[in-house]
């Protein structure tokens, strides 16, 4: 990965040792604007699992956030070492801001694996638990490998970008809607933290791609990357562990996940792949405007197995 930020724009002199001077004023701005809203986690499982019971979350909900936590600490973790972590070069500016990326992904790893323990009811099922998303897990490890294993710095930024604007986004979604019925305080604070940050690394993705290497990529695989992504967190949460589990219309998380898909594609300057009306994001609407839906649920082999007893 480092040798193909050398065969892009983003080379830079080899004998700066410092980062003074700044030599790439709108990238250390990226890295200014991510540190300054650095945090770190300060509450522990037994908060969230007192807050747990006193919302007496039923059992669909409790199975929903459960799994969907545990997926996306393993979508963290395999984000992290297979993307972020192999963003690196010749800029010291871009460097720092991956490192620092990769540092906070770091919280968000350890603030989902905190809250998956706190939906267990007994510590020993987490093995279990994180064996029944494993499947799903491979499928997020081999779209990430497939878009990095090139070596082409484009492409690694806009599969970055992909995962930032539309599969963490999506899957966070569903737990802010939940927002509307039950109090979870803990939960929800963690859940906007890390959709703020996730929008920011999308945008340093978007930035140093359309600025600084805007070439090496053709708009097909462009649409590609993009639309795979839809599809990943789409079946998941449509198909593999529903959002109709915690009473959210399909319909809603359908049309969120074109918005989503759409806004990148604009942001990068490409036309969008549908047309969707423009509204804010599931987070800045404080998902008032959803209504609860049934919560008849089939029974297709391709979801979740349902374990009451972890």
């Amino acid at each position: 990965m480092s040798k193909s930020l050398q065969e892009t724009t983003l080379k830079d002199d080899k004998n700066r040792f410092i980062i003074f001077p700044v030599k790439h004023n709108d990238i250390w701005d990226w890295y200014k604007k991510i540190e300054s809203r650095f945090w770190t986690t300060h509450t522990d499982i037994a908060d969230h699992k007192l807050e747990i019971k006193e919302q007496k979350l039923n059992t669909n909900e409790v199975h929903f956030v459960r799994n969907l936590m545990a997926f996306l600490a393993g979508s963290q973790n395999l984000l992290t070492q297979n993307i972020t972590r192999k963003l690196n070069g010749d800029i010291p500016e871009a460097n720092f801001c991956f490192d620092f990326q990769a540092v906070s992904e770091n919280v968000y790893l350890e603030s989902f694996s905190m809250l998956t323990r706190a939906f267990l009811n007994r510590p020993k099922t987490e093995e279990r638990l994180f064996s029944e998303v494993n499947p799903q897990l491979k499928i997020v490890e081999n779209h990430i490998k497939k878009w990095t294993s090139s070596g082409s710095l484009a492409e690694a930024l806009v599969a970055s970008a992909a995962l930032n604007a539309i599969f963490f986004p999506a899957a966070l979604s569903s737990l802010l809607w939940l927002k509307k019925r039950k109090d979870l305080a803990g939960l929800n604070y963690y859940c906007e933290l890390i959709s703020r940050d996730k929008a920011y690394h999308r945008d340093l993705a978007i930035n140093l791609y359309s600025e600084k290497i805007k070439k090496d990529i053709s708009s097909e695989k462009i649409r590609e990357i993009i639309l795979e992504t839809e599809n990943l967190i789409g079946d998941f949460l449509l198909k593999t562990l529903p959002v109709n589990l915690i009473g959210m219309p399909v319909e809603h998380i359908e049309h969120y996940l074109k918005l989503l898909s759409d806004d990148l594609f604009e942001k990068l300057g490409y036309e969008t792949a549908t047309q969707t009306d423009k509204r804010p994001s599931l987070a800045e609407q404080r998902v008032g405007k959803f209504q609860q839906a049934g919560r008849k649920i089939d029974n297709d082999s391709d979801k979740i197995s349902f374990k009451t007893d972890l």
